[in-house]
Parts: structure tokens; C-alpha cells; sequence
């Protein structure tokens, strides 16, 4: 191999390391999926973070809950993800239990083996869920919420 074709390759290299660090997103991700790739899903021991000013605190999440990350974005969006020691089925039936018990309403939503989602309003906002099981942890789930109002 020539020090050119070595030198090429190398910068293919770097170019995919990059790519893959530069990953997680910034301000312009739209959604909970692209921001539940930064939760520590595993982590027995996350350290917790506060919900967001303004994020509904009548806002039903499992009690086993624990926030990892908060965002404020544009359009008043405000990102709450964390991730529960409940597996994917039980936070799966929790959120479609309990949210439309707390007066929100669930819409074009859809549920897949181990990740499932749903748009919701109610209470003055509008949102998405979004729950995965978290890797390499079937009894844990991660979860995020993106809330603006309506």
C-alpha cells in the first residue's frame, strides 16, 4: 500500500470516527428518539436532573422514573429523558393507562418489539413519547418526552 492510499484510508477512518461521535444530536433533533441516545440506560446509579420549567407536572411518568437529561428548544419545547427499572411492556401499558387517566389524549402512535411511541395532548400542551428497551437491559426501559404547548 502506497503512503497515499494509506494516507486515504486513514482519513476515511477519522471521518467515520467522527461521524459516529457527532451522533447524539444538537438543538435541530426534533423528536425524543434522536435525544434517548444519550441516556445512560444501565446505570444503576444516574445521577438525576429536574424536570424542566414549564414541563406539566401533571404529566404522568412511572414512579420508577428517573430523569437523566432536560432540554429547553425552540417553539417552547421542553425534552425530559430518563429511563425506568420497568421493563418495556410495563412502561408501555403504564403510558397508555395512565395518560389518558390524566386527561391526555394518545394519537398515531405505534408499538414495535422493543421500541414504541405516541403523540399526545391535553392541559394546554402538545407531545411525543417515546420508550425503548434499553441496551442490554430488558428490565429497564429508557424513556423521553418532548412537551410544547398546544
Amino acid at each position: 500500500m502506497t503512503s497515499r492510499n494509506l494516507l486515504a484510508l486513514l482519513a476515511v477512518v477519522a471521518a467515520l470516527a467522527l461521524g459516529l461521535v457527532a451522533c447524539g444530536g444538537g438543538d435541530d433533533d426534533d423528536g425524543p428518539a434522536a435525544a434517548a441516545s444519550t441516556i445512560p440506560p444501565c446505570s444503576a446509579k444516574a445521577p438525576g436532573v429536574d424536570r424542566p420549567d414549564g414541563f406539566p407536572d401533571g404529566l404522568p411518568l412511572p414512579t420508577s422514573f428517573l430523569a437523566t437529561g432536560a432540554d429547553e428548544r425552540s417553539g417552547g419545547r421542553l425534552v425530559l429523558d430518563g429511563v425506568t427499572t420497568d421493563d418495556f411492556e410495563t412502561t408501555l401499558h403504564f403510558l397508555q393507562k395512565e395518560l389518558p387517566k390524566a386527561g391526555y389524549r394518545l394519537t398515531e402512535g405505534e408499538v414495535e418489539e422493543h421500541d414504541a411511541e405516541s403523540n399526545f395532548s391535553g392541559h394546554g400542551v402538545r407531545g411525543r413519547w417515546a420508550i425503548r428497551v434499553a441496551d442490554g437491559c430488558t428490565t429497564r426501559t429508557t424513556l423521553s418526552v418532548v412537551v410544547q404547548p398546544s
